[in-house]
Parts: C-alpha cells; sequence; structure tokens
C-alpha cells in the first residue's frame, strides 16, 4: 500500500502546478522538490525519537520522498505534454494594447500614449544594488519591440531625469504587467506596473 505522503503528494502536485500562473514550469517543479527536501529532516527525527534510534526507517523515508519528487515531475511532465496543463507564457501585446495607464503604487504611474510619447509620474527608480533611489516624472518616448517570441518581448522608456528602463512583459492576457528587475537579475526582484485607470 502507498504510504499517505505518496497520496497527498499527487493531488498537491497537480493543484501545485494548476495554481502557480505566471511562474515557469520548471520553477514551480523546482520549489515543490526544494520543499520536500527541507521536510525530509523533520520526517527523519520524528521517526528516530524510538529508543534504539534505528536506521532502517531512514531508508524507507528518503526513498519514498525521493519517489515522490520524480513521481511529481513526471506527473507535471506529462501533463504539460497531454496538454492537461499549459505551460505559462506571456500574453503577446501589440504598440496599440500597451497604449494606456500603468501604475505600480502611489503614484509610480507610467502613461504610454499612442502617439509614441510618455509620461512619467513619480515612477520608481533604483540603484544598481537594488535600493530605492528618489522617483522621477517627467515626459519622453517609448518603443515597443515584440521579439521573436512572447517572452522576448520588450518596452522601452526614455524620459528625461528618469533611467532609461527596458521593461518586460508578463501577466495573463486579462491582467497583462510590464515589469523590471531590481538590483541583482539573478535574484529575482521585480517591479511590476499593471494596468490603471489613472
Amino acid at each position: 500500500m502507498l504510504p499517505p505522503v505518496v497520496l497527498l503528494a499527487l493531488p498537491a502536485s497537480f493543484l501545485f502546478l494548476r495554481g502557480a500562473d505566471g511562474v515557469p514550469v520548471p520553477v514551480r517543479l523546482a520549489t515543490w522538490a526544494a520543499v520536500a527536501a527541507f521536510s525530509l529532516p523533520a520526517v527523519l527525527l520524528a521517526r528516530l525519537r524510538g529508543p534504539l534510534r534505528s536506521w532502517r526507517p531512514v531508508g524507507r523515508v528518503a526513498l519514498w520522498g525521493a519517489g515522490s519528487v520524480l513521481g511529481a515531475a513526471v506527473l507535471g511532465a506529462l501533463a504539460l505534454a497531454t496538454g492537461v496543463v499549459d505551460a505559462y507564457e506571456p500574453p503577446s501585446l501589440t504598440s496599440r494594447t500597451l497604449a494606456g495607464s500603468w501604475a505600480g503604487g502611489d503614484p509610480d504611474v507610467l502613461v504610454l500614449h499612442a502617439d509614441g510619447t510618455a509620461t512619467a509620474t513619480g515612477l520608481a527608480q533604483f540603484e544598481d544594488d537594488g535600493t530605492r533611489a528618489d522617483p522621477c516624472d517627467g515626459r519622453g518616448s517609448w518603443t515597443f519591440d515584440p521579439g521573436d517570441d512572447a517572452w522576448a518581448q520588450r518596452v522601452t522608456v526614455r524620459v528625461p531625469g528618469c533611467a532609461t528602463q527596458e521593461w518586460h512583459v508578463g501577466g495573463n492576457e486579462e491582467h497583462p504587467l510590464l515589469y523590471v528587475h531590481v538590483g541583482d537579475e539573478d535574484a529575482g526582484d521585480l517591479f511590476e506596473l499593471t494596468r490603471s485607470n489613472r
């Protein structure tokens, strides 16, 4: 009979893959595996609390844990291959759909006008180390490069007094967003702008 951890892992893995919209599947799987790996020491300590502290359960727990992670990865790959779960892809935007107001806070507003001009109001700026610098205001221009695919889309904004920023496209068709990396790109810190009525 399968242990409870495996029975719990299968539906939980499916729900995790379905629910993490906007996060690439390899990142989801790696996160799931990391959570499982960090949970293992607690499980091992619980199994070793007996007076004899036998190491026999350790092998079983490690084996089933590794099998569960591998099984989740295989199920995830099969779900992607069969179309049960769609791999995330940013929405494909155009200059027309990008035109409008984008906001990230108060004010943190960037307006991309249809004529190719851009207006920044209190737009956040960041130092190379990721710390916030003084926000900027001004009027300049913007261009859109659709790239070779949805992942390569870039919106370049040039406003005097503001750092030139190359925005990436994320979100989904209903709720697109623009984002820039903050500080070290490998750290994964982002500053995002979403559609706004302002």
